[in-house]
């Protein structure tokens, strides 16, 4: 399987390290900074470097498309109509419609938004298939993700919420827990690094458990005895959780909805004129 790269960020990046690891791939990427895409292949010698944004696209079963949206969008523009009906297109980029990447090129269109974590083989990779993958087609993509992952297939219209759950996720939880440590700081004889390694270890006996098969309302009914303190606490997080959450999610859409207002090929760019930002 030929598969390429174009945008060697940390999204991109972290695809093609995941991807050249199976035998069967052959990789190559694909960035406009010549210099990122060959320190790319001194780490990780198997990768190969195209020297144009075309020669990737012309050579691969499987292209991921991992730049801005506004460079994606340009590339497709203006060297879409060249790809094959045969070929698969794999964007991460979420804030373009699969109808409008189906406008501008033949290809079998999908979107998939991996998560940081997939750096360690862990997490899940979301997955929206466009009108003209057919089962099989659906099937190699999610193959081929499941090297990083674990693919979880979606509409459209809910990347945006479950990209919060996993692509944004790690750093939303990442937030939380140090703003926890600073408050605990604040509140007893702990500094805020000690309290930052009490949570990080717990997090990671959590994630253990939760690995072995015990579900989030397992842990929390050993854990909240009745009229214990973990009830008192669960009792005063409850309805300050539920309005952060919802002003989460809120804001999250709205900032989405405003790129999406804004985005769109740039006046003179070509397909070998790209970002080689990831995500």
């Amino acid at each position: 399987m030929r598969i390429g790269v174009l945008g060697t960020g940390n999204i991109g990046s972290m695809l093609a390290r995941v991807f050249v690891q199976v035998p069967e791939c052959e990789v190559t990427v694909y960035n406009r900074s010549p210099a990122k895409a060959y320190a790319l292949q001194a780490d990780v010698p198997r990768l190969a470097v195209a020297g144009t944004a075309r020669e990737v696209l012309a050579q691969s079963d499987i292209v991921f498309l991992c730049t801005k949206a506004q460079d994606g969008l340009a590339l497709m523009a203006d060297a879409g109509k060249h790809l094959r009906p045969d070929q698969d297109v794999v964007t991460t980029i979420s804030t373009v419609s699969i109808a409008a990447w189906e406008a501008l090129t033949p290809a079998r269109i999908a979107i998939a938004i991996p998560s940081i974590v997939q750096e360690v083989r862990k997490g899940v990779i979301l997955v929206a298939h466009g009108t003209r993958m057919a089962e099989a087609d659906q099937e190699r993509i999610e193959r081929l993700l499941a090297v990083a992952g674990v693919p979880f297939v979606i509409e459209e219209s809910q990347i945006r919420v479950c990209s919060d759950l996993t692509s944004c996720g790690p750093a939303f939880i990442g937030h939380l827990l140090q703003v926890w440590a600073r408050q605990a700081a604040s509140f007893g004889r702990i500094s805020a690094a000690e309290a930052e390694f009490l949570l990080n270890k717990t997090l990671i006996g959590l994630a253990a458990m939760l690995e072995s098969g015990a579900t989030l309302r397992d842990i929390i009914t050993r854990v909240a005895v009745p009229a214990g303190v973990t009830e008192a606490g669960i009792c005063a997080m409850t309805p300050l959780a539920r309005s952060m959450f919802a002003a989460l999610h809120d804001a999250t859409w709205r900032r989405v909805q405003a790129q999406e207002d804004t985005c769109g090929p740039k006046a003179g760019e070509t397909a070998d004129n790209l970002s080689d930002a990831g995500g």
